[in-house]
């Protein structure tokens, strides 16, 4: 009699559970069915390729009805983990439509993040491996899928892993985001990433003393890269030991050696460039390789102080054995370094003479023998700046016609693989059109290649690849034309650049405010005593100051506030960049956000400056000597920033007047027009040769490729060229 009761109770025990699951199930997809048709509502209205759009839709629609089906069937699987298979759908859905309504995921993505996430969602549901598929995710597209899989045991790893995924891409904000999280279980992995990713950040951060149990938790990290900074931090030449910082780590160099090295520039930067080499051979073997960042900012720091700005020091002198002496002693490897990291710091003077020193020891083997020794190493970045001056056809010209064209082919091909940086990758590209389309035998050649990748991503699909390649030729159409005098054809994306709106510049207060960087060296001072210049007139501007800012309101007119940091000493102990962060500090406390950036000083300083780039900065002035090769990590930072930049020399002789014009348009509220204030400087400057030589080379907004380009990438027209 119990067993039968007991079987009964049985029965209708599991009756009602399985009654209650299959409403539960009913009531998840239910909701699912709501989430989808909220997603196609909001979907609806937005502006994007059609392509894409049809693409999104079928999976929101069809492959969203093909899940929940999968799912509900799987008769051999619990509820539970039915159940928690949808859940985690719905999620998904609900962020990804979030994501893409706030136009926070770039949509050409969309194709791949469908992919990698159906490969998550079946491998996470059944608990197998899912690290390698999670790793080529960025940290926006990982934290849509630890949002999705948050119910799931492996949600907290998930949540790790997108922490580290975006501290990796923004190591400056993880000192912030430790404080707020002092008791992070993954503190060391963070801290390993901050000192791999942005060592002098580090740095300056354990010289601060500030948050002492941050302090304490760094000090006492094992990674040994991080105790390495902790050793370096007090030292006080702590700048020269942070590019060996891996070798000091390893044991097989110490402070005293570098020492020793640094009173010689030659072995200091052959030292770093030995480093690279030996990079570059352990990836292409498939070994791990550690602070690549820095290695190649800090190589790039010492090719532009130690060469190229001591060729461009010497462009008066008239004797090449002399201005160009440092050369003699270097390498073909190093001089090629010198080159690719040198980039728009050179003067064209300057890097004609190195290229051509470098191409010497290549004349008779022929000149892809450099390519093939260097590994290819930077290959688009070394023909970018042959095509910016006009040396491209030499290169070339001096390969077999084969390899010559495989070489044009290479630097076209590609480009959509590399989702992190293709944008970037097409910029360099696009570099090399005015070259391409002077030289009858590349003109069609370039065209087709453009072409064929086009064709071939409609092929595979790759909608990412469509969108670069589109964009390649549409611009490569308007080269095209300009070089022909064909104005009329000029694209049309550019003309958003031909002004810049008075409104789009102000603050919330109505205040347009901007922020001037000024560093510590000599150039610096010259270049802030020459900046004040611009204010002397009582009537109109007021100077405030204090031992690390000025402050400059305006008077009369249009409000507007200029911040500019004092140039301190930065030659031993960062002064000048600590007078940053504190004015930095002070802006954040009245929560001001400037709207235009201004950075006066050498190239090596530039990038500094550029950290400071938000969404919210709507013109960048990059008054320094090569300002024109960081348009993109400005454009990255903020889509709609307009760029004023230099090829060549930044000089205070352009600057007070480029920057005067725009602020007398700014306190007569006026939209800036480019190319009336171009046509005015031009008038104005061509009174002084000197001034008109360093002016020519600056780049106004509408005449620059590099804006076009991201212009018309960022445009969300349809894929059909």
């Amino acid at each position: 009699m119990r067993l039968v009761l007991a079987l009964t109770v049985f029965f209708f025990s599991n009756a009602s559970w399985s009654q209650d699951s299959a409403k539960l199930l009913k009531q998840v997809n239910t909701r699912i069915d709501d989430m989808q048709r909220r997603f196609q509502a909001d979907l609806a209205p937005l502006k994007m390729d059609p392509q894409v759009k049809k693409l999104l839709t079928r999976f929101i629609t069809v492959g969203t009805d093909s899940i929940q089906q999968v799912v509900s069937d799987e008769s051999q699987t619990p509820y539970k983990e039915r159940l928690l298979a949808l859940e985690a759908h719905g999620k998904f859905l609900d962020a990804f439509r979030y994501s893409i309504t706030t136009e926070a995921f770039e949509v050409y993505h969309i194709r791949d993040m469908r992919a990698k996430y159906l490969l998550l969602f079946d491998e996470i549901r059944h608990y197998r491996p899912y690290d390698e598929i999670v790793n080529t995710l960025g940290p926006k597209r990982c934290k849509l899928v630890a949002t999705a899989f948050s119910d799931y045991p492996q949600g907290p790893r998930l949540r790790d892993m997108t922490i580290i995924r975006t501290a990796q891409t923004s190591p400056e904000r993880i000192p912030g985001w430790l404080s707020q999280h002092p008791d992070y279980h993954f503190s060391d992995s963070l801290l390993t990433v901050w000192a791999n990713r942005a060592p002098d950040h580090m740095v300056r951060y354990i010289k601060s003393g500030v948050n002492p149990t941050l302090q304490e938790k760094i000090k006492s990290c094992q990674n040994a890269l991080v105790q390495t900074m902790v050793k370096i931090a007090p030292e006080r030449f702590a700048k020269n030991y942070l590019p060996f910082a891996i070798p000091i780590t390893k044991g097989e160099m110490d402070f005293a050696m570098i020492d020793k090295l640094r009173q010689d520039p030659k072995a200091f930067f052959q030292a770093q460039v030995d480093m690279e080499m030996q990079n570059i051979e352990d990836q292409i073997q498939g070994k791990p390789v550690d602070y690549t960042i820095p290695t190649r900012a800090y190589l790039k720091e010492s090719a532009v102080k130690f060469y190229v700005n001591t060729m461009n020091f010497r462009h008066e002198e008239a004797k090449e054995s002399v201005r160009y002496a440092e050369l003699n002693a270097l390498r073909p490897q190093d001089i090629y370094m010198v080159i690719v990291y040198g980039e728009d710091n050179f003067y064209t003077s300057s890097y004609l003479y190195t290229y051509h020193r470098l191409m010497e020891t290549y004349k008779k083997v022929g000149h892809d023998s450099l390519m093939h020794f260097m590994k290819y190493y930077q290959a688009r970045k070394f023909v970018q700046l042959a095509g910016r001056y006009n040396t491209l056809s030499h290169f070339i010209g001096n390969m077999p016609r084969d390899t010559m064209l495989s070489g044009i082919a290479r630097l076209a091909y590609g480009l959509e693989k590399n989702t992190g940086n293709g944008l970037e990758e097409a910029m360099t590209v696009a570099e090399t059109f005015p070259s391409m389309v002077r030289d009858s035998s590349l003109r069609q050649f370039m065209r087709d290649q453009l072409s064929n990748n086009y064709n071939r991503c409609v092929q595979e699909p790759s909608f990412f690849g469509q969108k670069l390649y589109k964009l390649l030729m549409q611009i490569y159409g308007s080269v095209e034309a300009e070089y022909a005098g064909k104005t009329d054809n000029f694209s049309k994306e550019l003309a958003a650049y031909l002004e810049l709106r008075h409104p789009t510049l102000r603050a919330p207060d109505g205040t347009i405010y901007q922020r001037v960087f000024f560093y510590g060296d000599e150039d610096g001072k010259s270049s802030f005593q020459s900046f004040l210049t611009n204010f002397r007139d009582k009537s109109q501007w007021q100077i405030d100051q204090n031992k690390n800012w000025i402050t400059i309101r305006s008077l009369k007119g249009f409000p507007t506030v200029i911040y500019a940091n004092q140039p301190l000493d930065n030659e031993r102990y960062d002064l000048d960049k600590d007078a940053m962060d504190s004015l930095s500090h002070y802006l954040d406390s009245l929560k001001i956000e400037p709207h235009v950036l201004i950075h006066r000083g050498h190239s090596y300083h530039l990038s500094h400056s550029l950290s400071f780039v938000d969404p919210l900065i709507k013109l960048a002035i990059l008054g320094s000597c090569g300002g024109y090769q960081e348009i993109f990590t400005v454009q990255q930072k903020s889509a709609d920033a307009q760029v004023i930049s230099t090829k060549q020399v930044g000089s205070k002789m352009v600057n007070e007047p480029l920057l005067t014009k725009i602020n007398q348009r700014i306190l007569r509220e006026q939209d800036i027009k480019w190319v009336e204030l171009w046509n005015e400087l031009d008038a104005q400057l061509k009174k002084d040769k000197k001034a008109y030589g360093y002016f020519v080379d600056y780049i106004p907004p509408h005449k620059n490729i590099g804006l076009l380009v991201s212009k018309i990438y960022h445009d969300d027209g349809d894929l059909n060229p």
